[in-house]
């Protein structure tokens, strides 16, 4: 049967299943927009990079969307800081099983130090990934205007290395609260200062790059949707994919709604001495890159010039022709 599922940025969406199904905390949707990212070794097997996931946001087009591939900069780089040549996305397949598909497109790079790159997604329909809609990406108005902050609930989706799954992906979900808001810079290994949420979280290796949601419980969104709903009639600012219809029925089936906040960046690792061996102790706090430094990418002039040449082509093949 048809239920109207709003966890995923609160809008009306309807899916195909049993609705006993939306009670869930977790929606599957956010374990099936990542995929692992690897490379490979000189005898062909993979080497665990980190996780990616895809977002759709609205296109240069009216009416339209389009489709990205996002993942962490450093991703992209040996331990040595040497750009990896070929990188590849292991992703599951409609119908069971798995692929590794090779990235072929250029990545695009952030104009600062910020940890993100993009992408053009693999041309391959066959894969089993869902797209991360635009109502479901945070701006800093947005943001402002949830009251989202400190001892907020998150959630992030993506590779556990220890247990990848041999027969399929079988991503985990980690939880934390955030611990501190992008006020200031932070200073990272190489000194250089980053714009970046702060989690209580304990990020492992093979997380680097996957997506960050930030939870808001059915009393709160609803309080702040109609709030936005009531912004807009009255003429005031605020993004409209961010206004959800708050009619009759918004509780029957979802206990909350999940927004994008943003991605895995890493953490830090202390060295100490302990009987004269050096080790590394995971403090608990983990940078999270604001999905908006992705969204600068996107919308930059290399990509965006990349976006028209691909939308062009597109509208040749269908027999149209842009004036």
């Amino acid at each position: 049967m048809l239920y109207c599922d709003r966890r995923p940025g609160g809008d009306e969406c309807w899916v195909s299943g049993d609705p006993r199904d939306a009670s869930m905390r977790i929606a599957d949707a956010f374990l099936q927009c990542v995929t692992f990212l690897c490379s490979k070794s000189a005898n062909g097997n993979l080497v665990w990079r980190g996780t990616a996931f895809l977002i759709d946001i609205d296109s240069l087009v009216p009416r339209g969307t389009e489709t990205f591939l996002v993942t962490a900069k450093h991703c992209l780089f040996d331990k040595h800081g040497k750009r990896i040549d070929s990188l590849y996305l292991r992703a599951n397949v409609m119908g069971g099983g798995l692929r590794t598909v090779k990235i072929t497109s250029e990545w695009y790079f952030p104009d600062d130090a910020s940890d993100v790159v993009v992408t053009f997604p693999v041309p391959d329909d066959s894969l089993a990934l869902q797209v991360l809609p635009p109502r479901m990406i945070l701006d800093d108005n947005a943001v402002f205007h949830y009251r989202i902050g400190i001892g907020d609930e998150i959630y992030v989706s993506g590779l556990y290395t220890q247990h990848s799954g041999t027969k399929k992906n079988l991503p985990i979900i980690k939880t934390g609260i955030i611990a501190g808001m992008p006020s200031e810079p932070i200073r990272t290994a190489d000194g250089i200062g980053e714009r970046g949420y702060l989690a209580e979280i304990r990020s492992i290796g093979g997380l680097s790059g996957s997506p960050v949601f930030v939870w808001l419980d059915n009393e709160r969104a609803l309080e702040e949707m109609t709030a936005r709903r009531t912004a807009v009639i009255e003429g005031k600012l605020w993004p409209k994919r961010h206004v959800a219809d708050v009619g009759k029925g918004t509780h029957s089936w979802n206990p909350g709604v999940m927004f994008l906040l943003g991605l895995i960046r890493g953490h830090w690792e202390p060295r100490f001495t302990i009987k004269g061996e050096i080790q590394n102790l995971n403090e608990g706090i983990t940078v999270i890159t604001p999905i908006q430094d992705a969204i600068a990418v996107i919308n930059g002039p290399e990509m965006k010039k990349a976006r028209l040449k691909r939308m062009r082509a597109a509208q040749r093949e269908n027999g149209l022709v842009l004036d």
